[in-house]
């Protein structure tokens, strides 16, 4: 059957992990969603405040995209989806601080 296909080929051997001790991964820089993540928290926080005019109009176009926020009458407000990010994200500092 081989003779068909032609001579056989050597199989590529892949690398073996070291078993040396382990090795930590470097840290990973924040993503762009990680830094909405928190800009979501603080803009929760303007809104509360009635602050929305400190809200970059870039950060309010990507939780719109994202369907974090949408305008509801002339308002911005949270989603469902956004509302769970929040909190989601709140909860995550106060893991990180304690």
């Amino acid at each position: 059957m081989s003779e068909l296909n032609g001579p056989a080929r050597p199989r590529a051997r892949r690398p073996r992990a070291s078993t040396k001790g382990t090795v930590t991964p470097p840290t990973a820089l924040p993503t762009r969603l990680d830094t909405l993540r928190e800009a979501l928290v603080a803009c929760v926080d303007l809104l509360k405040q009635r602050r929305a005019n400190l809200i970059p109009p870039s950060d309010i176009d990507e939780f719109i995209e994202l369907d974090w926020m949408v305008w509801d009458g002339g308002s911005l407000t949270l989603t469902l989806t956004g509302s769970n990010i929040c909190r989601q994200a709140r909860m995550r500092a106060v893991s990180a601080d304690g």
